[in-house]
């Protein structure tokens, strides 16, 4: 593959090729053709002042707000007001500068990095070259897993002089670039001097970041509040004075807030209330299929059902995909692969895709000839998510071909505990819900990688050939080539059923008030576009 001159110039090339390397290209997104963006295209001139209220159902989770540790996406969606990383990605997916001015990929494993400069951490100490060759090595030696793993290969990085940083990796690294410029990745530069002599428990609820807001205060329980970073590089923004997260636990009290005008936007898991929220005059933001219901498998739970290939076959021909999707996502769901349908340029789960089409004889056969035509199955998700009525669906399908499915409802806590700290899986099945990733391998990487915290399949014979695949693609730099082995290990893992992605919805249902100006959704669902936000005096 010839190498171009700057990541510009790749990203174009990239994206005649294959959009699915950009990981949030637009033209993926599946558009809700009821939504309103009357008040995102506002033509007024912005006015500086105000503190939007922001009403959520949660709050940052484990590892609180420590820019270097907290993963799970009530924190990132926050930390991405804060902090900055040195490229990221538009709505259309082309890299754009942040912290870096200029980027290149020398060859395939060398790149470049030119850092802006004048630019202030919010307690007006310099951004330095040092800071991100610090940030950077504390990722790959200390963050969780789920971040480290796509610098494993990463040999140096180096100070070049004149605000060039050099990364070098020991072999082709494809997804650095969508990796880095992913704001939901969590590669956030930090303040060393900060971040070192900071203790542990104060990380978690302080911060020193470049980003347009910075951290006033976190109430737990009650609101996290962000005030405008005066030392923001990005002239005249933020709009805002700040923004104030308001945690109200129950949707319906939620929806309440909102419409009473008590809070100036919000977002719901459940889009039931955001139509209602959008038929009292809220606008609702666009709708993209990012988001895969995720469900986990242990092999080795409890008696190892789960080991049995015949019994994974037999689970998933016996879920009616299609009947989930129209009755418990009202039709907002669609079909999808470890790869959201927003990913575009991959292909898209068919009936011809094995053990995908609805067959309960064939669920009832694969059983007959496991030895275990009755088995007991359970799965664990979050206590509070809107997908319940969809698992009590799942369990009377699947009791139709004799499985019965123990439905196991536990703090969301729990759950975050298994992909941020290792924790042992609680059933058979753990749901997580996914968001598109920054580069598609990354899919697979957090559960398919040996060692990582969310595998477990280690070296379980059955899954030595997805995970002989995975690797060929980290290190594949050949586009057209990555796209087919992608395309292939979707089709391996659905073919062993490695893991069960049922169906994909949009992350969440975003609504605001006509008081809000210059806010649209994103694809990754980052809310990024805070620092283009304004309100109505």
């Amino acid at each position: 593959m010839s190498l171009l001159s700057t990541s510009r110039a790749r990203t174009a090339g990239l994206a005649a090729v294959l959009a699915l390397s950009l990981g949030l290209a637009g033209c993926g997104a599946v558009p809700d053709d009821n939504s309103s963006s009357a008040a995102s295209q506002d033509s007024t001139t912005p006015v500086s002042g105000g503190v939007l209220r922001f009403g959520t159902k949660d709050e940052p989770g484990n590892g609180g707000l420590d820019p270097m540790i907290a993963s799970v996406y009530a924190s990132t969606s926050i930390l991405n007001q804060i902090y900055d990383t040195l490229i990221v990605k538009g709505d259309d997916g082309q890299f754009e500068p942040s912290l870096a001015t200029e980027w290149k990929q020398v060859d395939d494993t060398t790149y470049d990095f030119t850092l802006r400069q004048g630019v202030k951490f919010a307690d007006g100490s310099d951004l330095t070259p040092s800071d991100v060759i610090w940030s950077f090595n504390y990722v790959k030696e200390k963050s969780p897993q789920s971040k480290a793993a796509v610098l494993k290969n990463l040999t140096n990085v180096t100070d070049k002089g004149g605000n060039v940083i050099e990364f070098k990796f020991s072999q082709p690294t494809p997804s650095f670039l969508n990796t880095v410029g992913d704001r939901l990745s969590g590669f956030y530069i930090v303040d060393q001097q900060w971040y070192e002599k900071t203790s542990e428990a104060d990380r978690q609820k302080t911060s020193n970041g470049t980003g347009p807001f910075a951290l006033e205060a976190w109430n737990k329980g009650k609101d996290v509040k962000l005030t405008r970073n005066t030392h923001y590089w990005e002239k005249g923004k933020p709009y805002l004075d700040g923004i104030d997260f308001v945690k109200v636990a129950d949707e319906n009290a939620l929806l309440a807030l909102v419409q009473q005008g008590q809070a100036d936007a919000a977002w719901f898991w459940k889009p039931e209330l955001a139509e209602q929220a959008k038929s009292n005059g809220l606008t609702l933001g666009k709708l993209q299929q990012t988001s895969t219901r995720f469900l986990f498998i242990d092999p080795n739970y409890d008696d190892g059902t789960l080991n049995n290939i015949k019994v994974r076959q037999a689970l998933s021909k016996a879920i009616d995909r299609d009947a989930i999707i129209k009755i418990g996502t009202s039709g907002r769901g669609a079909k999808t692969f470890a790869n959201p349908p927003a990913v575009a340029g991959l292909d898209t789960p068919t009936d011809e895709t094995p053990n995908t089409k609805y067959d309960p004889d064939g669920a009832k056969k694969l059983l007959a000839e496991s030895g275990d035509p009755n088995p007991t199955i359970s799965l664990a998700y979050g206590a509070d998510t809107a997908d319940a009525p969809v698992f009590e669906l799942m369990k009377d399908q699947l009791s139709k071909v004799g499985i019965t499915l123990e439905l196991k409802p536990v703090p969301y806590e729990e759950i975050q505990g298994i992909f941020t700290t290792g924790d042992k899986y609680m059933a058979d099945l753990v749901l997580v819900q996914d968001v598109i990733g920054a580069d598609p391998a990354s899919a697979f990487t957090w559960w398919l990688t040996t060692g990582s915290n969310v595998d477990r399949w280690g070296d379980n014979e059955q899954a030595a050939s997805a995970k002989e695949l995975l690797g060929k693609i980290e290190t594949n730099a050949d586009d057209t080539s990555r796209v087919k082995q992608i395309n292939e290990l979707n089709n391996l893992i659905a073919e062993q059923v490695l893991a069960l992605t049922p169906f994909a919805t949009p992350l969440d249902y975003q609504v605001w008030s006509s008081k809000v100006h210059g806010y649209q959704t994103d694809p990754g669902d980052s809310r990024y576009h805070f620092k283009d936000t304004w309100l109505s005096k």
